[in-house]
């Protein structure tokens, strides 16, 4: 599911959409930053992706589906392997 289609079943204005979308393109950033210093990019090694991949709560609108932090981290080049239980930074 996209976030826009999830932030429309969740009868969300324009503007809570927006400010949605980038508390989730913000957590991935950050996850980013942290997956860049654990290890080197473009090794081409796998690993856990519980190192980087941890729960969001946005006050208001509870635990963000994983399912959109994972796709916002595929945009910033994350590779995903074995159902996004396995990541790599390239």
């Amino acid at each position: 599911m996209r976030i826009s289609k999830y932030c429309k079943d969740q009868n969300m204005t324009l503007a809570e959409y927006k400010m949605y979308r980038e508390a989730v393109e913000k957590h991935a950033e950050q996850a980013y930053k942290q997956a860049s210093a654990l290890h080197d990019i473009g090794a081409g090694m796998y690993y856990s992706s519980t190192e980087i991949i941890k729960e969001l709560t946005i006050p208001k609108y509870g635990k963000v589906p994983e399912g959109f932090i994972i796709n916002a981290l595929k945009a910033l080049g994350v590779d995903f392997m074995d159902d996004y239980q396995l990541y790599r930074v390239s």
